[in-house]
Parts: C-alpha cells; structure tokens; sequence
C-alpha cells in the first residue's frame, strides 16, 4: 500500500484528489493539508510514501512546506501539482529536489500511475517545466563554459567523473560514499570542489551540466532519480 498525502488549499480540488485516489486499491490517502505548514505537521504524524504538493497556498505556500518537509523527512517523496510554470518558480522548486513536477491540466486518471511512478524511483516531469529546465542547461552551461575557457582547462578525475554520473543517476551522498568506499564527509567535501571549479551553485546544476556536456547520460537524469540527503 501506497500512503499519500495531499496539500491543497481548495477543498474541491483536494477532495476531488482524495476520490481519484482511493478508487485504486494499492493507493490510500492518509491525510490532507491546506497549506505548507500542514502539510509537514501530517508528515510527522503519517510519514506518507508520497506528498502531493500544490505551490500557492496561504499562510505557508508548498515552497515552504517542501522546505520543511526536505529537512527532516529526506526519504519522502514530493510531487509537484500545480497549474504554474513560471521559470523563477520551477528553478526554485527544484532546488529542494523534486520527485515530480505535474500541472493540474493533467488526466485525473493518469495521477495513480505517477504516484506509482514515483515511488519507483521515476521522475516525472510537465513537459511546460521540463522546457523551463532545458532552457536552464542553455543558460548557464553558455556561462560556465566561457568561465572556464577564459580561466584555465578543468581537469575531472576517473573519481569526480564516476561522482558526478552518480549524481545524475539521483544518488544521495550516503549512497555515492557507499559506491567508492569513502566518507560521507569526504564525498561532501568532493562535490563542493566540482561545485567551486565547474562555477556552478549546487547539485542540479551540475547534473544539468553533466548531461549538457555529455559526461552523463540524460535519461538517468529523467529516470532514475532519487531523493538525496543533501
């Protein structure tokens, strides 16, 4: 069974998710939230498999649920649902590692089969903000590269090479230290310098560059990701 958790503000919407939901067995909602605060308040008291997240909310809006929600429940995973796709907004949300990001304009029935999805690990992401993250690739990859051009050639390791396609792959600095036999410290410590060297500002991004520069493979990237710890 598959324990989900929604957080809406529209009662409508939320109830009417509710229904969609539980007509399929293996589902089972077992709590509903109307803001962000809510939502991580029932996550302590449910610990549900899956958070379906709206973005505008009052009070806490579903960024700052995520927020909460990412600092002590990393193994939770959080689907956006939403009908925005503002750049800023989709740049932002991602940061806090999304398992999915979905607009409401979506197939009532096709949400059962993203849960299901996502709890295996796929990422499933709206086409509208999949372009917005192609176009961050564009952007900043354009930006780095001439950083680097005009500074000196940066140099990867066979280690930092196999971190980095480990990082695309959506694994969390736990399960990387495990894969190369060192600390998790170390493998921090390690990602911070790639971080430093490639001038790019975390983790996403460098996934995005790896892919853009063909150092990893994108349907990794899309596929196979998970949650990470850090």
């Amino acid at each position: 069974m598959i324990n989900i958790l929604i957080a809406e503000d529209d009662k409508f919407a939320r109830d009417s998710l509710k229904y969609i939901i539980e007509q399929d067995d293996e589902l089972n909602v077992v709590a509903v939230a109307s803001n962000g605060k809510e939502a991580f308040i029932e996550c302590e008291k449910h610990l549900p498999d899956v958070v379906l997240m709206d973005l505008n909310m009052p009070q806490y809006d579903g960024i700052e649920g995520i927020k909460l929600i990412r600092q002590k429940f990393k193994a939770v995973k959080i689907v956006i649902i939403t009908s925005d796709t503002d750049d800023d907004i989709v740049k932002k949300v991602f940061s806090y590692q999304l398992d999915g990001y979905i607009c409401k304009d979506i197939n009532p029935l096709d949400i059962k089969m993203i849960i299901k999805n996502t709890v295996k690990n796929l990422l499933v992401i709206h086409s509208k903000a999949f372009a917005v993250l192609q176009n961050c690739i564009k952007e900043f990859s354009k930006d780095t590269n001439e950083k680097i051009k005009n500074n000196c050639k940066v140099f990867l390791s066979s280690r930092e090479m196999k971190i980095i396609k480990l990082i695309v792959e959506g694994k969390n600095n736990k399960e990387i230290a495990k894969n190369i036999c060192l600390t998790e410290g170390r493998v921090r410590n390690i990602i911070s310098d790639i971080l430093k060297r490639l001038y790019l500002k975390d983790r996403t991004q460098l996934a995005l560059y790896a892919i853009k520069n063909k150092l990893a493979d994108i349907n990794s990237f899309v596929a196979d990701k998970e949650v990470s710890e850090k």
